[in-house]
């Protein structure tokens, strides 16, 4: 028996995967699409350092994935490489608006999916369930046409229609009517926030990207007890009129300074400071802007700073299904917030959170890299060190962690979900 498993074994291809692909997924190519090469060429190289680079970040990452296929016969997905928020930003550059062009990527959207229809018999087949897309930005799926629905997206946005509609629909309402052209696009935006949510049924939540600046293998930071961090509270950002924030940003700002915890509302440019702040802190308020969403629980997460999330029961957070985030975070019910942050804090001060924030910290410490996207995969030549401010004060180098970035392998576990 023994002579037969050697003989085997030595006639097995040396290029057998060690596990198995959960899927095969087609990524259909520039000329498969109706926008001009140097167009895609100029999106798929948008600024690498925008929250909405998400798009480019799980494009070029499952274009280096090795379960592609180039034949769509074997394909269980799809992924369409449209760039919704490039669109939109540099439709407000080169025309020099204050806003971006959402109405742009709503007709970019529409004219994908058109041209999807008349050219791709995969997608007419399945009606588009198995076509995924990524949209980078605030509104989520309330940028595509209502026929787009049954598609699978990937948004930072998690909410659903109970949350968007109803008592704070008109926050969505107002931004459109700053953020949105008047003419095409308009009438199925808003059609699709009033009918179907911004959250699809084939819904990913996952997040934003925060910058490699908040992606260093720093583990000083996350070894820091409560008494090593010299700011208890923390929240740095704009406050804005209401119905920005829900009011949220607002009362924090007034209670702050009241109550003597840590608010600042000027936006920093310098981003060493803002991450000196952010390691230096014990909780980190991340309150919502205009959706109920905020990139500052994910720099908060990579600094070891315990988020503390303002949002609806409603609101799902990425990678939910896997991560037990109430073991690294704090959640604020958005329809009580008053009463429970000031709950939140006494309890705090009264020490009975303190075995909570050294296994909360810990926690930080073992799930933040799933929260990453890594270095710009584009990109091979982009610098990836760093200089930040060590323990005692001195400035030391740290270099990014550009390959351990893990949000695609837990899209890659959504994706397979859905297939079940």
């Amino acid at each position: 028996m023994f002579p037969f498993l050697l003989l085997l074994l030595l006639h097995l291809p040396l290029t057998l995967p060690l596990t198995p692909c959960p899927f095969l997924i087609y990524i259909y190519t520039p000329t498969e699409l109706p926008l001009p090469p140097h167009l895609f060429s100029q999106y798929a190289a948008w600024d690498p350092r925008s929250i909405y680079s998400i798009e480019q970040r799980i494009y070029h990452s499952l274009k280096e994935w090795n379960c592609t296929t180039s034949d769509k016969d074997d394909a269980d997905f799809f992924y369409v490489p449209i760039f919704p928020s490039s669109i939109a930003h540099m439709t407000q550059y080169t025309s020099s608006s204050s806003h971006a062009s959402l109405s742009s990527s709503y007709t970019s959207l529409s004219s994908f999916h058109t041209h999807l229809l008349h050219h791709s018999p995969h997608y007419v087949k399945n009606n588009g369930t198995d076509h995924i897309f990524t949209i980078g930005h605030d509104v989520g799926a309330c940028l595509c046409p209502r026929w787009m629905g049954e598609s699978v997206f990937l948004q930072v946005m998690g909410s659903g229609d109970d949350v968007v509609i109803g008592r704070r629909g008109n926050v969505l309402r107002k931004y459109l009517e700053i953020s949105l052209e008047e003419g095409e696009g308009e009438e199925g935006i808003i059609g699709r926030s009033g009918g179907g949510g911004c959250f699809p049924r084939r819904g990913v939540v996952v997040p934003p990207f925060i910058g490699e600046r908040y992606s260093l293998s720093l583990d000083e930071h996350f070894n820091r007890k409560e008494g090593g961090k010299d700011i208890k509270y923390y929240f740095r950002g704009s406050v804005l009129q209401m119905p920005y924030s829900f009011g949220v940003r607002q009362w924090l700002s007034r209670e702050g300074l009241a109550r003597d915890f840590i608010v600042n509302t000027e936006t920093l440019t310098n981003d060493d400071l803002y991450w000196k702040e952010l390691t230096s802190s014990v909780f980190c308020f991340s309150p919502p802007g205009w959706f109920e969403w905020s990139p500052r629980t994910f720099q908060a997460i990579a600094a070891g700073c315990i988020p503390v999330v303002i949002k609806s029961a409603g609101t799902r957070m990425p990678f939910e299904r896997f991560l037990d985030w109430n073991e690294f975070s704090v959640f604020i019910d958005l329809d009580d917030f008053e009463r429970e942050i000031t709950e939140f804090i006494a309890s705090v001060d009264r020490g009975e959170w303190n075995e909570r924030i050294i296994a909360m910290q810990q926690k930080l410490k073992e799930v933040w890299r799933a929260f990453t996207y890594g270095s710009n995969p584009a990109d091979k030549t982009q610098p990836r060190v760093f200089v930040v401010e060590g323990k005692s004060g001195e400035f030391i180098e740290a270099v990014a962690e550009s390959d351990v970035g893990g949000a695609v392998d837990y899209i890659i576990e959504e994706l397979t979900l859905l297939m079940k």
